[in-house]
């Protein structure tokens, strides 16, 4: 069966609290504390099916906060990010312990005014004023296809949720072309360097709003790959060494966490499949190359420029003086 809520909260809450101390790991930042990582579906989907205790529709965030606070004692936990602290060290860094996501961005913003207004009151103290409790808003990250993550209005829409993170499909940062099957090689490369642009200029936006990139999902089937990748090793290592993603979900977590935690200069620089599809890195280096070759040409321009007007000063100032000595 499928565990509830409550139940990963329960584990969650028994290994945080039990098992790690006995494990020795607390202080382990390579074993550091887990954390629940949350999807809400999108309202619509769920609305006509859920039912409070009274048998009235509620909604999915109601129902995911009411979860909270009526199991109060394993939900706490979640609410205090330690890294926080005003004295932490630069190598205790730990993953907040809970971050929430949701394709749609109106629940997403509801979910922080009512956590705001009813969670934060009720985990503090009477004694305490609500305003000053250390209780953390966990995360908010968009979920984006890769049918909106580059229209028009996309970061309009971000820049008024308040968020902290979007989870893009990675579609959207490696593109969505068949270079496989691709017809034309010089199609190809051009499909390739506009991928690539428009990757950088999607990570250049969410820098430009201090978000966390997190796309989505990684798996082992060569069908789920992109094309440019032979396998998903390539394809992990070149998100995060080459774009700097944050995170990734994955469903091989074990090949996620080793990527991740092996240095990119360490790891194989041959990332790019080059048997059947062209080396992005290689086209990458070739453009920028191209953009010191114009660098230079201008360099070259300003030179030649100098080297004319010496010379035509020298060859007037000589002709000046034979002029003059003749008279």
């Amino acid at each position: 069966p499928v565990p509830t809520l409550v139940e990963i909260m329960e584990l969650l809450y028994d290994w945080n609290v039990n098992v790690r101390p006995v494990l020795g790991t607390m202080q382990q930042k390579a074993f550091g504390r887990p954390g629940l990582y949350v999807e809400l579906k999108e309202p619509e989907w769920t609305a006509s099916d859920l039912r409070d205790r009274q048998g009235k529709n509620i909604t999915m965030p109601d129902l995911f906060i009411s979860t909270l606070r009526d199991n109060a004692d394993l939900s706490f936990p979640l609410f205090f990010d330690g890294t926080e602290c005003a004295n932490l060290k630069f190598d205790e860094y730990q993953v907040p312990p809970l971050v929430l996501q949701c394709f749609h961005g109106p629940t997403l913003t509801y979910l922080r005014s009512t956590i705001q207004d009813t969670l934060v009151p009720f985990f503090t103290t009477k004694d305490e004023d609500p305003a000053e409790a250390f209780i953390n808003i966990p995360p908010l990250v968009l979920l984006a296809g890769k049918s909106v993550c580059h229209e028009d209005d996309f970061w309009f829409k971000v820049s008024e949720m308040g968020l902290e993170g979007i989870g893009p499909d990675k579609k959207c940062l490696l593109g969505d072309t068949n270079t496989k099957q691709s017809s034309s090689k010089a199609t190809t490369e051009l499909e390739q360097v506009l991928v690539d642009s428009r990757s950088r200029d999607f990570l250049r936006r969410a820098e430009e709003h201090e978000l966390a990139i997190h796309p989505w999902t990684e798996r082992l089937e060569v069908e789920f790959i992109s094309d440019q990748f032979s396998t998903a090793y390539d394809e992990l290592t070149y998100l995060f060494c080459h774009l700097n993603v944050h995170g990734m979900f994955a469903e091989n977590v074990d090949l996620a966490l080793r990527v991740a935690s092996i240095p990119c200069d360490e790891k194989d620089s041959t990332t790019v499949d080059t048997t059947d599809s062209p080396s992005l890195s290689g086209y990458i280096k070739k453009y920028e190359c191209l953009h010191l070759q114009q660098q230079h040409l201008v360099a070259m321009s300003f030179s030649t420029c100098a080297m004319g007007l010496f010379f035509g000063f020298f060859i007037t100032y000589w002709a000046m003086e034979s002029f003059n000595r003749k008279q």
